[in-house]
């Protein structure tokens, strides 16, 4: 008879936007998995948050951003959890590559998988600065035209539109206005 009890814990991390601008806010995403074959307790995950991004809130969990730990408790076989950390994109991050690891940071049960006990998440922000940027009206139509002074880590745009009585977006162009390669452009 096999008296140990052991769970294995799969850990897997995503973030909402891997290239976000600097300033914007993301969320990066923890999900932890029971894979069995016994409930596990006492589970925590480590999660600190790296230096270029600020830490906003939380959701769906005990997360303490101070000591970077997500206290789960308990989690039956073949269950599923998630943590949302909501962040903003420090200024001065554009085209770093910045990883954010998670990983088991306890559990009473032994787990014969240790491999998966942890992953990341990378951002690599981008930067464009405008030069000129202006709406004319043709016709009923608008004209856009702009004039990027610097471009980083950018291989185009989309263009988008608020709505008037709303927050919400709309995307102009079908294909990605290409980014510059080597001198600054507009369109």
């Amino acid at each position: 008879t096999d008296c140990v009890v052991y769970a294995d814990l799969g850990v897997v991390k995503d973030v909402s936007s891997p290239t976000p601008n600097p300033v914007q806010i993301i969320e990066y995403r923890v999900t932890i998995t029971n894979k069995g074959p016994d409930t596990a307790t006492g589970v925590q995950i480590y999660d600190d948050l790296p230096a270029e991004v600020q830490y906003n809130s939380h959701s769906n969990g005990t997360y303490d951003n101070g000591t970077h730990i997500w206290t789960i408790g308990t989690l039956p076989v073949s269950y599923s959890t998630s943590l949302w950390i909501n962040v903003t994109v420090r200024e001065g991050t554009a085209d770093l590559s910045i990883t954010n690891w998670a990983r088991v940071y306890s559990a009473d049960q032994y787990d014969p998988v240790s491999t998966n006990n942890q992953d990341d998440a990378v951002i690599r922000p981008t930067a464009v600065v405008l030069s000129r940027f202006e709406v004319r009206g043709y016709g009923g139509h608008a004209a856009v035209e702009w004039e990027t002074a610097y471009e980083l880590g950018t291989i185009g745009f989309y263009l988008y539109r608020r709505d008037a009585d709303s927050t919400n977006f709309t995307r102009l162009n079908d294909r990605l206005l290409p980014g510059v390669i080597v001198f600054p452009q507009g369109g």
